[in-house]
């Protein structure tokens, strides 16, 4: 089965946001969210395979919870980072998440009902999600102390 650079430059992005919460150089997390741009904007396929990326779900999960951050479930088929196993982990661990396109064009905003399924699949429901709230009440919930 082939891997579309998306996939490629998805992995670079989530080093970099692993990086980021363990306080990490930030030109190394810079230098990571680059290379996911322009492997994402290349014209030709990079891989044909890789292996899922090695994570401690739990453990990222505690901590984007002690810092008061959300995990994003990016609707884009060929991404769905969080598995159905992971928003179930979510919802174990009182984590709200947020499902976004990662849309580059108004036709990626159709991917939200990959993202939406995805969610039901970890039994989440409106609750569990913060882009379902309203504006106020989003604000509140993005507010850091």
């Amino acid at each position: 089965m082939p891997v579309h650079n998306a996939e490629i430059a998805g992995l670079f992005s989530r080093l970099a946001d692993l990086l980021e919460l363990e306080d990490a150089n930030p030109f190394r997390v810079r230098a990571y969210r680059t290379a996911a741009r322009n492997i994402n904007g290349l014209s030709h396929s990079l891989l044909n395979k890789r292996p899922p990326l090695d994570v401690d779900m739990e453990k990222l999960m505690q901590a984007a919870r002690e810092r008061g951050c959300f995990p994003e479930l990016n609707a884009q088929p060929a991404r769905l980072d969080l598995t159905d196993s992971d928003c179930m982990l979510a919802r174990e661990l009182q984590l709200k998440v947020v499902i976004s396109t990662d849309a580059h064009s108004t036709g990626n905003l159709d991917y939200m009902r990959f993202g939406v399924s995805q969610a039901r699949h970890g039994w989440l429901g409106p609750g569990d999600v913060i882009n379902t709230r309203g504006l106020d009440e989003l604000r509140k919930l993005l507010r850091r102390n």
